[in-house]
């Protein structure tokens, strides 16, 4: 996808203002920062509770109605999801179906691979060991998949799948995503397996 909810989401906040739902640490995107406090946005932006870019930028990406539902808080900014309704996929319809229609072939294989968010291994719906972990499985990777027309027509390993990894193994999702070979590896072996085992396998 393009790069276009990201510049919407920058004018939103910033040519357009302070918007009134904002308050706290989130205003410190665009009201300046003091001297030293970079640290606050950009110290750990795997943290949505405790780095406000991130928390805003979850926000714009997947909505406040998935935020609230992912992070069990209402979000900073009342919003839709600007990947699904702003962003534009750069695979049109007929090169997928053409790569579809490669993937058919026995000896061929697609896979998603990515480090965006994205939910834990499906299989592991039920685990209820995940929330343990306060990862916050934000899908935003299923919504580019969704976007690209490519749901449930191929496999995906996102940053979730490996978060979960990485929680099971005591690292953190850093560790294991790209440019890890860790998620290449889940990569090459979610096409014929489940996500779970092809991540463990990794």
């Amino acid at each position: 996808t393009t790069g276009s909810a990201l510049d919407d989401a920058y004018t939103a906040t910033v040519d357009g203002g302070v918007p009134a739902a904002m308050t706290g640490t989130d205003t410190l995107l665009v009201t300046g920062l003091a001297e030293g406090d970079h640290e606050v946005l950009l110290g750990d932006v795997y943290n949505v509770a405790g780095t406000p870019t991130t928390r805003l930028f979850q926000n714009f990406a997947i909505g406040s109605e998935l935020f609230h539902k992912t992070y069990g808080e209402p979000g900073p900014v009342e919003t839709e999801s600007f990947i699904s309704t702003r962003d534009e996929a750069l695979l049109d319809s007929a090169s997928r179906t053409r790569l579809l229609d490669w993937a058919d072939d026995a000896q061929h294989g697609v896979v998603v691979y990515t480090a965006r968010p994205s939910l834990p291994p499906a299989d592991l719906a039920s685990d209820t060991a995940l929330t343990d972990t306060n990862f916050g499985y934000a899908p935003e990777a299923e919504l580019a998949l969704d976007l690209l027309g490519l749901t449930g027509r191929v496999p995906l390993i996102g940053q979730g799948r490996v978060g979960w990894l990485a929680w099971r193994s005591g690292r953190t999702a850093a560790d294991y995503v790209k440019p890890s070979p860790v998620q290449a590896l889940a990569a090459v072996g979610a096409i014929p397996r489940s996500p779970a085992t092809c991540a463990t396998s990794a």
